[in-house]
Formats: C-alpha cells, sequence, structure tokens
C-alpha cells in the first residue's frame, strides 16, 4: 500500500514526491528535474572498486584488494626481521 508522506514543490510547482512503499521512504522526482531515491540498492549506477559493485557486505577479497596472505609462525617472523641486522 502506498501512503504519499511529502510533495516538494519550487515556485508553485510539484518537483518531487515521498511515498512509502513496503515500509521505505521512495523520493520520486518529476520528469525533466533529475532522478534520486534514498535507497541505496535502487541505484541505477552503483560504484565499483575493482570492478565489483559495491552491494551488501563486501570483505577485501570480495573486492580484489588482496590475495590470501601467507600464515607465519613466530620463529619464522623473527628469522626474517633478523635478516635485516
Amino acid at each position: 500500500m502506498e501512503e504519499e508522506l511529502l510533495i516538494i514543490e519550487q515556485e508553485d510547482k510539484e518537483i518531487a514526491t515521498v511515498e512509502e512503499q513496503n515500509e521505505e521512504e521512495i523520493l520520486t522526482f518529476e520528469e525533466g528535474t533529475g532522478e534520486g531515491t534514498s535507497n541505496y540498492n535502487n541505484l541505477t549506477n552503483k560504484p565499483k572498486i575493482n570492478n565489483v559493485e559495491l552491494l551488501g557486505n563486501k570483505n577485501s577479497k570480495d573486492l580484489k584488494l588482496q590475495d590470501e596472505m601467507d600464515s607465519l609462525t613466530n620463529l619464522e617472523i623473527e628469522e626474517i626481521l633478523n635478516s635485516f641486522v
């Protein structure tokens, strides 16, 4: 069920409305005034990282930010550090 919550006017002309649909507030601009949404998931041009759309929860592996790290023991770390001395 849609319920109109707000009408936005500029110079006595309706430019946008805010309606409640399925417990979400939807911002709709009239034709020629631009487009917008108050719900990120409704964006038509979502940003991307490494060509992965930023939608939902993503971790660094999902975003291809870093390969998996090798696991090192304390002894191996100590040996690496000592090699610089």
